[in-house]
């Protein structure tokens, strides 16, 4: 069975912008307005500038796996967030961090002690 509706221009056109308006807002979430939580994304050139290494030391160790990269449409893209953990994961530790580490180590080891 149809159903017909009888409605103005003015009620359809409001009908029409509110669903199309719905629509969109679930299929585009809305954009975070904090600009500090967005990551930005590099290319080789401005990831260069960001490490301060070569070019081709870049590629190489994209290509080993050794840093965190996408690919697309054969270029290459970095985070910005995870370069900054890819640096600090290669953070030495200092005489002591070494020393609070055996501390804790031999803390909870029992009977031991460090000379």
């Amino acid at each position: 069975m149809v159903q017909v509706i009888l409605t103005t221009k003015d009620e359809l056109s409001t009908i029409v912008k509110l669903a199309v308006q719905t629509a969109i807002d679930k299929a585009v979430p809305t954009a975070s307005t904090d600009n500090t939580t967005k990551d930005k994304i590099y290319g080789i050139k401005e990831a260069v500038q960001f490490l301060g290494i070569a070019k081709p030391t870049i590629y190489a160790k994209t290509s080993k796996g050794e840093i965190p990269h996408f690919k697309r449409a054969g270029r290459l893209y970095f985070r910005e967030s995870e370069l900054i953990q890819w640096i600090e994961e290669g953070r030495q530790n200092t005489v002591e961090d070494e020393a609070e580490a055996m501390d804790n180590y031999l803390a909870n080891k029992k009977g031991a002690t460090r000379c």
